[in-house]
This record gives structure tokens, C-alpha cells and sequence, in this order.
């Protein structure tokens, strides 16, 4: 029976230069990723472009990856990354308020997942 890396450890090993783990990580993550930028985003021509950034970024910071939480939090969280409130509103077409309301619902709906995930998980070991 085949034991898989988590995503953490599949990221320290692109972390220390194997270019296989990062196509793991891909395989994996590349289509949740565009569907939760699908959802968020209020242009579709945007989505591609965001997604192609937040692989980009993850490559650009992959030499400071520590796991201090999940691999998945670690890649969702570089797509607003020091942008202010009024520029993501700027950038997602809408108002503050409504920015602010959505990512408490997406920060929300992320923790349960990975909570689920964990569970699931601790399940199978």
C-alpha cells in the first residue's frame, strides 16, 4: 500500500527544488483553485490570469514556505495578499461591505473544509 506526501510536504520538497512535487501540488490543487477564483470573481477573462498570478506567486515565495498551516491556506491566501479592502473592491467590482461579507464567508467556508479534510484524514489514519 502506497502511503501519498501531503501537500505540505510535496511543497517542501519544490521548496528544496523538486520540480515532480510541484506538479503533484498542480494536479491536485489547480482545479479547486480555479473554481474558488471562478466564484469570486465577477469576470470571467479575469480567472485565468488570477490563477496563472497565484502559481506564479507561489513559485516567486516557495524558498520562505514554512508549514505553519495548511498548503492549501498557504496557496489561497497570496491571491489578496497586501491588497487593501478598497483595492480588491476595485478589483472585484464592488463595495466594501460586500468584500468584507465575502471573505469572512470564504475565510468561514475554508476553515470547515480543511477542518472536514482534517477529520477526514485522522479517519484514515
Amino acid at each position: 500500500m502506497s502511503i501519498e506526501p501531503t501537500d505540505e510536504t510535496l511543497m517542501l520538497r519544490y521548496r528544496d527544488g523538486d520540480l515532480g512535487a510541484f506538479q503533484e501540488l498542480y494536479r491536485r490543487h489547480s482545479g479547486g483553485l480555479y473554481l474558488f477564483l471562478a466564484w469570486r470573481s465577477p469576470r470571467r477573462d479575469w480567472v485565468d490570469e488570477i490563477a496563472q498570478d497565484s502559481w506564479i506567486g507561489l513559485h516567486q515565495a516557495r524558498a520562505r514556505y514554512q508549514p505553519q498551516a495548511s498548503f492549501r491556506t498557504y496557496l489561497y491566501q497570496k491571491q489578496f495578499s497586501g491588497m487593501s479592502l478598497e483595492e480588491i473592491a476595485a478589483l472585484v467590482d464592488a463595495p466594501v461591505e460586500t468584500v468584507k461579507s465575502r471573505l469572512r464567508y470564504a475565510m468561514r467556508k475554508l476553515r470547515e473544509q480543511l477542518s472536514t479534510g482534517l477529520a477526514a484524514q485522522g479517519e484514515q489514519a
